[in-house]
């Protein structure tokens, strides 16, 4: 009978364990949902530009433990995302995410090629745009979406910064599309329309401003690494010299959105 007790307490332990385990999955509420999403996109433009980086043999800032991480990261919120889901429009789209996601990492799983970089570039529009209107139907159900605008501007400046290296790595390396150039020029006055936005919002501290002003004097380096390299087209060191420099505001926008975020609690 002893036995039985002892046997029945340790169940009812690991009961507990388990429910308390599945209660530390992070759960997502209406404002965080808006900037989770958002950043789907951020981490589907790293993962491609890791891929390329790989390819290239670049191996300055470590793009395999770029592209797990994103990776990561990006699977992590994705299954918080579905969870979230709060109507048959949002689940719908997020399932359709978690299917391409699944084909997606098939292609990431193959030796880096300018064959497999191709198929990956076509699938990452696809991740992307999915990954977009994901974030586009949370936002508009959600009321104050303002207190967390300027955080998912900075955000989208690190997004931007990786969309711009991932494009110019992709062309140095042989794969190219005939909407690449276009993409490169929308997305750089993508970047600095934010800038514009950033300088002139009036809630900016001293600390957020000095922030932007560091973005800003790496953006003159990123651009000029772009220029170089699009008229040599795939010159190594220019190509690291791009891959390097978007790192830089990467990093420095991160730390933007940190701050952004705590200005709001």
């Amino acid at each position: 009978m002893k036995s039985i007790f002892h046997l029945a307490c340790l169940l009812l332990s690991l009961l507990a364990i388990t429910v308390c385990a599945a209660d530390a999955t992070p759960k997502l509420t209406p404002a965080t949902a808006v900037t989770t999403a958002a950043s789907q996109r951020q981490y589907a433009e790293r993962i491609a530009k890791a891929y390329a980086q790989l390819g290239l043999d670049l191996r300055d800032n470590d793009p395999k433990r770029q592209l797990d991480s994103a990776s990561k990261q990006f699977s992590s919120q994705l299954l918080q995302l579905k969870t979230y889901a709060n109507n048959a429009e949002i689940k719908e789209n997020y399932t359709a995410l978690d299917k391409t996601w699944s084909e997606y990492k098939g292609v990431l799983g193959m030796a880096p090629t300018p064959i497999t970089g191709l198929k990956l570039m076509e699938m990452n529009d696809e991740l992307i745009g999915i990954a977009q209107q994901g974030a586009g139907l949370i936002e508009v159900q959600q009321p104050g979406i303002g207190e967390v605008r300027l955080a998912r501007l900075s955000a989208d400046v690190a997004t931007l910064s990786q969309r711009l290296a991932k494009i110019c790595l992709y062309q140095g390396w042989g794969v190219k599309q005939p909407y690449m150039s276009k993409d490169l020029g929308a997305a750089r006055e993508e970047f600095l329309a934010i800038m514009k936005q950033l300088k002139a919002a009036p809630q900016s501290s001293a600390s957020i401003k000095a922030q932007i002003d560091l973005v800003e004097t790496q953006w003159v380096f990123f651009q000029q690494a772009i220029d170089a390299l699009d008229k040599a087209k795939s010159d190594a060191a220019l190509l690291r010299n791009v891959a390097t420099s978007s790192e830089r505001i990467y990093e420095v926008a991160l730390n933007l959105v940190a701050q952004y975020q705590r200005s709001t609690h």
